[in-house]
């Protein structure tokens, strides 16, 4: 019986109510990011780092620090085991097929699930021959842990397989949309990598979070939404941001010019699904204009989830 634990749940009193082991957080994060991926056919490749993002919880010192017996929160690294797992078992300098790239991929997106890494960082520092060379996270009792209490070595290697297969079409896509006659990766190609490897991550974070929460707080979140449910979702998100922009004086120039892009971009919202731009000034509203898009196209043409994202800087180094 495994006595790893991930997550203790405990009352005002400080009384455990419940423990959630390691291998039972594991498993339940790594289903629910492939079932995040499934839509777009990467569900293997979710729930192989969805497995191994909490590896490092599979130590003595985890379980102290888990049980109150020493170190502060944050104070064990628990990240950089899963990471080493996969490069070492699945990263070659001289693959000839898109298998090492794979594994850097699904290596960034467990190695980043509480918090984004340089790959390369400003100085030249290397962020995964960092998690390579790194000390003192007691790697090897982790993965001799794991192999025995969550996850063989055979399955290890079959969910690898199925990303490689879910994998390298998306990659062979992403390079014919680019440069076809080079050897290397360009800056354009290096981009849509980005993309895809913070769409694996974003996976694996809910479902680490989804996962956690469930547990800590009792939460049940639904399977899947029917239409009825996300039509109805839908209009009553557009129906607060339709009251706010209402709301908005229109008494000069400038905000009237707000109110005509907000507009538009309703108007564009029952078109078909495409890449849009909005080029609007500083000050012109892009904010709300966006978002009353993307909720009046969400509902119009039932759409699961809207995806915002917005630029924010990475700590600097590779730790």
């Amino acid at each position: 019986m495994e006595n790893y634990t991930a997550h203790l749940k405990k009352n005002m009193s400080g009384h455990t109510l419940a423990v959630q082991t390691v291998s039972q957080h594991c498993r339940k994060a790594a289903g629910y990011a492939a079932q995040t991926l499934e839509p777009i056919s990467l569900s293997s490749s979710g729930y192989l780092a969805g497995l191994v993002h909490d590896m490092g919880k599979y130590t003595q010192r985890f379980q102290d620090y888990i049980h109150g017996g020493s170190g502060s929160r944050g104070s064990v690294n628990h990240t950089f085991a899963g990471v080493r797992l996969l490069l070492e078992r699945y990263h070659h300098e001289d693959a000839a097929d898109f298998s090492s790239v794979i594994c850097e991929l699904l290596a960034l997106a467990c190695g980043g699930h509480h918090g984004l890494f340089d790959c390369l960082g400003e100085q030249q520092g290397n962020g995964f021959q960092h998690r390579l060379a790194k000390e003192d996270i007691a790697y090897e009792e982790a993965a001799e842990n794991f192999i025995a209490l969550c996850a063989s070595e055979t399955e290890l290697d079959r969910l690898f397989q199925a990303s490689f297969t879910e994998l390298t079409p998306v990659l062979e896509h992403i390079c014919s949309m680019t440069d076809e006659n080079s050897e290397y990766f360009d800056d354009e190609t290096a981009f849509y990598c980005g993309m895809l490897s913070r769409l694996l991550l974003s996976a694996i974070i809910e479902g680490d979070r989804r996962d956690t929460a469930e547990f800590m707080d009792d939460l049940c979140f639904p399977e899947k939404r029917s239409a009825g449910e996300l039509e109805q979702m839908w209009s009553e998100c557009l129906t607060r941001v339709e009251q706010k922009i209402s709301g908005l004086p229109q008494d000069s120039p400038v905000s009237r010019a707000r109110q005509t892009i907000s507009d538009q971009c309703r108007q564009a919202a029952e078109q078909a699904g495409g890449i849009f731009r909005l080029a609007v000034p500083t000050g012109g509203g892009k904010t709300l204009s966006a978002l009353r898009y993307a909720l009046a196209h969400a509902r119009r043409h039932k759409k699961q989830r809207i995806i915002f994202t917005a630029p924010v800087p990475l700590a600097g180094g590779v730790d």
